[in-house]
């Protein structure tokens, strides 16, 4: 039936109420989308004002790299050559911890030597005392990569800074053997960084450690550690006073292998003959490279090495050796200070200090000769009535023939640094009034009057 049909039994026909109803679809309810910013907006005021509550570094500190400068040109090299006629002191750098070094007209150093690296690193021209870059983080120059023309720095990174432009070219964590001084003409590829507890290879370029190797037995935790290299291979002498038979090792620059080691006994039998209270300080006094080989000293025992295999091939008891000049052994004499051919150890020279009364090496033996270009320096002292006189001779290393001696102002010498470069001689010790600092020597008399340079003020 429809809605137009008529109702059964009905007469006549009725209205039809048609209800209709309407429908919908209803979506369910929708929740207003939260915004994600405010909540980590809020997390990250919050982060920065607890850093800076707690004393932890704050965000700009943690972006700033350490570095300023560099500031106005590059300085140029003070002298053609390192002092002849004569030396003026024009610089003073202070006590630092690490190296002074110098390249071109720039000396580096940093570190407050008593805070162990407190201060920073300046590069600073030597000629007028101007700041040329500073990197102002906790920090001291153990070594100078010539190569490259950068500052290897140890702070709480291992950092590599290129003195010219003052630019980080990298910076790692400090290896965990340590890292307090640097050997960089090993090999192309790696620089060998010696620390107090081993020896660690890293990436020239990058800074990436390639290998580790402890000390062994007998040689750890020390810092008085006297290194060379020659054909690839590093030469350490550990200096270790809590060791009676102390040892030389030598290690593949590329590999960390250690190739050779042996301890003072093996290397000069006449120790095992000696008292044990006489072999309790005797040391290693030098290791060199001498052309393609080693000499070790100890006193005035001398070892010569092949540097593969570490056999000996001489062995010497005379004199003290001091230096090694191309083939050629200088060492402190009965006369003064002599030459002989480091391979058959005849005597070539004998030259006397000059000087009033009786002079005499300032120091302790190898810490008072340094060569450079073919020449010897010695720095010397006289006790004189009026005090202690200080000088500064220069040898020709292949004839012995005197070709400078000059009156060094200091009070007291505790060492030439060595190798002299760029025409600068750092001597290490005590001037008229004051404490111990590193002093640059220069023939520039424009220059007279010494500056002091503070690494860490």
């Amino acid at each position: 039936m429809t809605d137009d049909d008529e109702s059964p039994g009905s007469g006549s026909a009725s209205p039809v109420r048609v209800k209709t109803i309407l429908t919908r679809t209803i979506d369910p309810p929708v929740r207003p989308r939260r915004s994600w910013r405010p909540p980590v907006i809020a997390l990250v005021v919050i982060g920065v004002v607890a850093a800076g509550w707690w004393g932890a570094p704050r965000v700009p500190e943690m972006l700033d790299d350490g570095m300023r400068g560099p500031f106005g040109a590059f300085p140029q090299q003070v002298a053609a050559q390192p002092p002849l006629r004569s030396a003026e002191n024009v610089a003073g750098t202070g006590m630092t911890y690490g190296h002074t070094v110098v390249y071109g007209g720039l000396v580096i150093s940093g570190g407050h030597v008593f805070t162990r690296g407190h201060g920073g690193v300046r590069a600073v021209s030597i000629a007028d005392g101007r700041t040329y870059w500073r990197y102002d983080k906790d920090s001291a120059p153990i070594g100078l990569d010539r190569a490259t023309g950068d500052v290897v720095v140890q702070g709480k990174d291992l950092l590599k800074i290129n003195v010219r432009s003052g630019r980080i070219r990298w910076s790692r964590p400090v290896p965990e053997v340590g890292a307090d001084s640097v050997v960089t003409d090993a090999n192309e590829k790696t620089l060998v960084v010696l620390g107090r507890h081993g020896i660690t290879g890293v990436d020239r370029e990058d800074g990436e450690t390639r290998w580790t190797k402890r000390w062994p037995e007998g040689c750890s935790d020390t810092d008085e550690l006297i290194s060379a290299s020659a054909k690839g291979i590093v030469a350490v002498a550990c200096n270790d006073s809590d060791v009676l038979d102390e040892m030389v090792m030598g290690f593949d620059a590329r590999t960390g292998a250690q190739r050779w080691g042996m301890r003072m006994s093996q290397l000069f039998p006449e120790v095992s003959a000696m008292p044990a209270d006489e072999t309790r300080y005797l040391s290693f006094t030098g290791v060199w490279q001498d052309r393609d080989r080693f000499a070790v000293a100890a006193r005035e025992s001398l070892g010569i090495l092949d540097p593969t295999t570490g056999n000996v091939v001489r062995r010497a008891r005379k004199d003290s050796p001091v230096a090694f000049s191309d083939g050629i052994q200088i060492s402190e004499c009965r006369e003064g200070l002599c030459g002989s051919a480091s391979d058959t150890g005849k005597r070539l020279w004998s030259s006397p200090f000059p000087g009033p009364g009786r002079p005499g090496l300032a120091t302790y033996d190898a810490e008072s000769v340094a060569v450079a270009d073919g020449r010897a320096y010695a720095v010397t002292h006289t006790e004189a009535s009026r005090g202690r006189i200080n000088q500064m001779t220069v040898f020709d290393s292949r004839t012995g023939k005197v070709l400078g001696h000059m009156p060094v102002p200091m009070r007291y010498i505790q060492r030439l640094q060595s190798p002299i470069a760029d025409g600068v001689v750092i001597i290490q010790g005590n001037a008229a009034e004051s404490s111990s600092s590193y002093f640059l020597f220069v023939e520039r008399p424009d220059l007279r009057g010494a500056r002091k340079f503070t690494p860490y003020g």
